[in-house]
């Protein structure tokens, strides 16, 4: 068993974003798994929770410069995804918009939003069905979008698909929906080189789960399947009460009863709920992190935690 120690200087400057979010991270210790990670380097992609955020005053997000997924969920619309998407850009950063397909009232309609999307220098987005009951067009489910072309007659280069460890809730049969864009995936990739072109890259990023070994089942189960990039789902520091809004949300039921459990004692939330929890005890170095806390203090944890993952020593136990 190996302990990985966040140095002082790093836990003095993470403290005050801690403390700002209900402090529920009591320690900064965490139980790291022998050989589990070893030789691997820490990518994290970010997700902006609250769209009215003034993202050109984040300091943080200037020095990001990586990969932001901006959510589009009811009440929001296509203007406004866009407007955000245009700060991100200023900031060098590289916007990644949620496309629900259910959300569309057309082809047409989609096709102009992604055109003006390409158009700006987006190259990747995330593609899902969405959660309204009833599409409010043509658009049912995101293979139909795959299997039209349109992405790659657009341009883009890239494109994320959701995974679900706990299942779900709009999907009874979201394991062979997933199965059938792995599909999709491999026959494109082989029609590509056939062709001697470049194939749409795909990805998989996972919905938040608060269980170690649910994730890592999950993970198990995709790679047995695909060799394409797995980022898992997790959310950055928060409190209790945005965690329980946000498992109901998602309909994450396993999370949401461990999250209820451990609510009336904090010392059991924060071992048992911490984010570092979970980047620490799944079979992965590529994680997805939902900004719950904010995305200030959510980028703040996220330096320290990479100075910490890359630096920190790692001693033996006793």
């Amino acid at each position: 068993m190996m302990t990985w120690i966040v140095n002082s200087k790093a836990k003095k400057r993470l403290m005050p974003y801690l403390r700002q979010c209900g402090e529920y991270l009591s320690t900064l210790h965490v139980k790291k798994e022998k050989n589990l990670h070893r030789g691997m380097q820490l990518e994290m992609s970010v997700e902006v929770t609250h769209l009215s955020e003034k993202l050109k005053s984040i300091p943080a997000l200037r020095r990001y410069k990586g990969r932001v997924y901006i959510p589009y969920v009811q009440n929001d619309d296509a203007k406004r995804i866009t407007t955000v998407a245009e700060d991100l850009l200023s900031l060098d950063c590289s916007p990644v918009p949620h496309v629900p397909v259910r959300r569309f009232s057309s082809w047409k309609e989609l096709e102009n939003v992604l055109g003006v999307w390409e158009n700006m220098g987006i190259r990747e987005i995330f593609l899902i069905g969405g959660d309204v009951p009833k599409p409010l067009g043509p658009l049912d489910n995101s293979m139909q979008v795959l299997e039209s072309g349109i992405l790659q007659e657009i341009g883009l280069k890239r494109v994320g698909c959701a995974l679900h460890p706990e299942g779900n809730v709009n999907d009874p049969h979201h394991m062979e929906s997933l199965l059938e864009k792995i599909k999709w995936m491999k026959d494109q990739k082989s029609t590509s080189e056939t062709r001697k072109e470049k194939a749409l890259d795909m990805c998989l990023v996972s919905q938040p789960c608060f269980s170690s070994a649910i994730i890592n089942q999950c993970l198990h189960s995709a790679r047995s399947h695909t060799p394409m990039q797995i980022w898992i789902g997790t959310v950055g520091p928060s409190d209790a009460a945005s965690l329980v809004r946000f498992a109901r949300i998602c309909g994450i039921s396993t999370s949401l009863r461990m999250i209820q459990t451990h609510c009336s004692q904090l010392s059991n939330l924060a071992t048992a709920l911490a984010p570092e929890h979970i980047i620490n005890s799944v079979e992965s170095s590529h994680f997805h992190i939902f900004s719950l806390g904010g995305l200030e203090v959510t980028l703040q944890w996220m330096e320290i935690l990479k100075e910490s993952w890359e630096d920190s020593p790692r001693v033996a136990s006793s």
